[in-house]
């Protein structure tokens, strides 16, 4: 059996050890699955949690793990239940769950928004991090999470749509009461990192989790099927 000439062995230790290097820096290449626009994906709800007039669901599946919102009708209520397996579709702009009898639910936002831009293809937005003002208002609150309606315009950075008119999804944390208290604040985007967005803290600890389409937009004109 022919042996590996000796600078090849080097050169591929020489490679290890870069490659070791960087992900100590922090500055590895990241191996990303992107979102396959025609394929579907068999998965399973891990979670499903009302929030206001949505249902917050994580689904996961082999090469998918996203958490969506849906409206909380009684057919998404009855379809997305944890433990359910279910099948994702493409539909729409975040697509839809159905079940083994062909009942349909169309998710109508994202609240994993790290995984959802890392799905597509990136896009860098240059060495400065893109600000806007987003204005909004409390729609809701919980133990865990307030909702506020109103403009996020970066929010198509992420291939969401209806920037001018969404709900966000904010922690209802310490660091975000400030920005809660406003009707305005600063809205950065970063195309790397955790966190893709964050919302009015002078620190950047306020992240936003999510952004989905109005619920009396998502359900359509009156009379819609």
């Amino acid at each position: 059996m022919k042996q590996p000439h000796p600078a090849s062995l080097l050169a591929a230790l020489a490679a290890l050890l870069a490659l070791g290097c960087a992900s100590a820096r922090g500055t590895a290449v990241r191996v990303v699955k992107e979102l396959n626009p025609v394929a579907t994906y068999e998965v399973n709800v891990m979670s499903a949690t009302p929030r206001g007039p949505y249902l917050d669901a994580r689904l996961v599946g082999t090469d998918f793990d996203l958490t969506l919102l849906f409206p909380a009708s009684d057919l998404c209520a009855r379809l997305v239940q944890a433990e359910s397996a279910l099948t994702w579709v493409p539909d729409g702009s975040f697509g839809a769950v159905r079940d083994d009898e062909g009942s349909k639910c169309s998710a109508v936002g994202v609240a994993s928004l790290a995984a959802w831009r890392d799905r597509f293809p990136q896009r860098r937005v240059g060495p400065t991090f893109p600000r806007e003002t987003a204005r909004y208002r409390v729609i809701h609150r919980d133990e865990d999470a307030v909702l506020v309606r109103g403009r996020f315009p970066l929010a198509g950075l992420v291939k969401i749509p209806g920037g001018n008119d969404l709900v966000a999804v904010i922690p209802n944390s310490e660091a975000c009461q400030a920005a809660l208290a406003r009707s305005e604040s600063s809205l950065e985007f970063r195309d790397t990192g955790p966190v893709p967005y964050r919302l009015g803290s002078g620190d950047g600890s306020c992240p936003v989790q999510g952004f989905a389409i109005p619920p009396a937009v998502a359900a359509g004109p009156p009379g819609a099927p």
